[in-house]
C-alpha cells in the first residue's frame, strides 16, 4: 500500500511539475497573455532561449500576406515597432523594443524569408511573414 500511494504522489508530483513548468517559467503565447493577439496571428511555439544574453522567452508566430498589412499596423499601434522594410532579400522590422506596465522587457520583429517581393502591394503573394516576441524574465 505505502509502494502504491508513493507511486502515485511521486506520479502525480512530476505530472503537476511537466504541466505547470511552462507557464511558471513565462514559456507561452505572449501576445495572448498580454490580451493582444489578433485573431488571425497563429501562435506557433515558444521556447526559452538560453544561448542568448537574458536567456529570453521566445514565442514565435506567422501570419499569411494576405493578412501582413493587418498584423504590421497592429503592431505598430500596439507596440510601436518600425514600419517594415525591404532589405536585401526579405522585409524586416527587427528589433523594437517595448516595456509593459509591470516593466517587463520585450523584443518584437516581423519578417519574411527570402523573397522576390519587393513591393507593399504584393505582399498577398508572399506565403507567410514571421513575428517573434521576446519576453526577458529579469529586468536588464
Amino acid at each position: 500500500m505505502r509502494v502504491g500511494l508513493f507511486t502515485l504522489l511521486s506520479w502525480l508530483s512530476i505530472s503537476y511539475i511537466c504541466s505547470a513548468a511552462p507557464e511558471e517559467k513565462g514559456c507561452r503565447d505572449i501576445l495572448t497573455a498580454l490580451q493582444r493577439k489578433p485573431s488571425y496571428v497563429q501562435f506557433l511555439d515558444c521556447k526559452q532561449r538560453t544561448d542568448l544574453q537574458g536567456a529570453p522567452f521566445e514565442a514565435t508566430y506567422r501570419v499569411t500576406g494576405s493578412r501582413a498589412a493587418g498584423a504590421e499596423g497592429y503592431l505598430i499601434k500596439e507596440f510601436r515597432i518600425k514600419k517594415l522594410s525591404r532589405t536585401c532579400c526579405v522585409w524586416e522590422s527587427a528589433n523594437n523594443s517595448y516595456s509593459d506596465a509591470q516593466e517587463k522587457s520585450y523584443v518584437i520583429s516581423m519578417s519574411t524569408q527570402e523573397t522576390i517581393i519587393d513591393k507593399r502591394d504584393l505582399w498577398p503573394r508572399i506565403g507567410h511573414f514571421y513575428i517573434t516576441v521576446d519576453l526577458f524574465p529579469d529586468k536588464p
